[in-house]
């Protein structure tokens, strides 16, 4: 759990300073955020059935991960492509580059479906981009 030993006995030396100890030290961990969250969660879980099932009353009160505890996911790049490489993609002489007419195919595929329309602030994006580019609709309406 933590690199350096730390002496706990007994339910009561779960402290929330302990707590804080381990998630510097988790910090520090070079795994992915999901496995760091994860266990964050999956002890946060324990500690918490610890409380329900009054297996140990003597486990602290704030013995405790909070919502703010668990690593911030960085935030993601858009995923449109600006408008200036749709045009490019679109352009014939550079969709025949292709090597196999398959290729080919599922870009102008994709491309009709909305899924390379450029990302657009404004609010008249969406009828913009319905009258260029029809988007293609899934059963659950995304």
């Amino acid at each position: 759990m933590i690199t350096s030993a730390a002496e706990v006995t007994g339910l009561d030396g779960i402290t929330r300073a302990l707590l804080e100890r381990y998630l510097a030290a988790l910090a520090t961990d070079p795994r992915a955020l999901h496995s760091r969250s994860r266990d964050i969660g999956s002890l946060s879980a324990f500690l918490d059935a610890i409380r329900r099932h009054e297996w140990g009353p003597s486990l602290p009160t704030t013995a405790a991960f909070y919502p703010d505890d668990f690593p911030k996911p960085d935030k993601r790049l858009p995923r449109g492509l600006a408008e200036q490489i749709m045009v490019q993609a679109e352009q014939p002489a550079n969709l025949d580059r292709w090597n196999h007419p398959e290729s080919r195919l599922v870009t102008l595929i994709l491309m009709r479906c909305g899924s390379g329309t450029p990302a657009r602030s404004d609010s008249t994006a969406s009828s913009e981009t319905a009258t260029t580019h029809p988007t293609c609709t899934t059963p659950t309406g995304r």
